[in-house]
């Protein structure tokens, strides 16, 4: 799903959810969208994200009537679990950061030195810079991109940055064919026994479901669900921003995940599937 799709479902979501049909209008979903609505192929290219958004089963008609671009949709039941989860606080700040780095990525194009400058992100992202809190939003962004390598500062400030290859590869999906640096991290003797002990039946999964865990979370995770939630926003955090997990994060959370199995498990196979990555 790109970031036109995660801009639509989570308007569309927004427009649906106290809907007890699930319903919305196409055309309410336009002024959400970073589209220009003057540009050549503009309603065939919002028409296209609906389309893709029902190939996906996350959205279906709700009627015959409207026409292209202006009929009742309504989120199917798939299409409302992942609204709710991109909906989340935590999706919320990673979807920043995916638009400030595609913009960034646009803005650099357009320079021939590849300077990306402030004050150019926060117009195309409809961000006024005189406003200090959204403004310095931007300035943290850009030290994030340039505290992961994915960027270089340019400026005092982070008021100018430029993109490095690994931020260029970052927007563009592209993966290195080989690594040469073997990402290695610390998991104590009493996680590992927890997840894969004996005694249990948990099992070393590559299943990176995120939504399924979280669900199982709000079922069954009673008065531990917002450090349960931690622990799972980590581990998004680690697999698609790569990285290295903090000394203490297990240690901290072993108790945890020695109540609830399922999730230690679960734990472990994505702490696999990013170390077999990183190979």
């Amino acid at each position: 799903m790109n970031d036109l799709e995660r801009q639509y479902l989570i308007a569309a979501y927004e427009l649906a959810k106290t809907n007890s049909m699930r319903m919305f209008e196409e055309n309410d979903i336009a002024n959400h969208l970073d589209l220009d609505p003057n540009e050549p192929g503009y309603v065939d290219r919002f028409i296209g994200i609906t389309n893709e958004l029902m190939d996906m089963g996350f959205v279906d008609a709700f009627d015959k009537g409207g026409g292209m671009g202006r009929r009742r949709l309504k989120l199917t039941r798939r299409g409302l679990e992942e609204g709710e989860r991109l909906s989340d606080p935590v999706e919320q700040r990673k979807e920043r950061r995916r638009r400030f780095l595609r913009v960034a990525y646009d803005v650099a194009a357009d320079q021939p030195n590849g300077f990306v400058v402030m004050s150019e992100v926060a117009a195309r992202l409809g961000v006024d810079p005189d406003d200090p809190r959204e403004y310095g939003e931007l300035t943290e962004l850009a030290k994030y991109f340039v505290q992961r390598g994915y960027a270089q500062r340019q400026l005092a400030g982070f008021e100018a940055i430029t993109l490095t290859a690994e931020g260029v590869d970052e927007v563009e999906g592209n993966r290195p064919q080989a690594q040469q640096n073997v990402t290695t991290f610390n998991v104590s003797g009493n996680f590992y026994q927890s997840a894969i002990g004996t005694h249990n039946t948990n099992t070393f999964r590559g299943d990176l479901d995120f939504s399924t865990v979280e669900r199982r979370i709000e079922e069954e995770g009673g008065d531990d669900k917002e450090e349960l939630r931690e622990i799972v926003a980590e581990m998004r955090e680690l697999l698609e921003y790569g990285g290295t997990i903090d000394k203490g994060f297990l240690a901290r959370f072993n108790e945890k995940l020695k109540e609830h199995g399922w999730l230690a498990g679960a734990v472990a196979g994505w702490l696999l599937n990013f170390s077999t990555q990183n190979l």
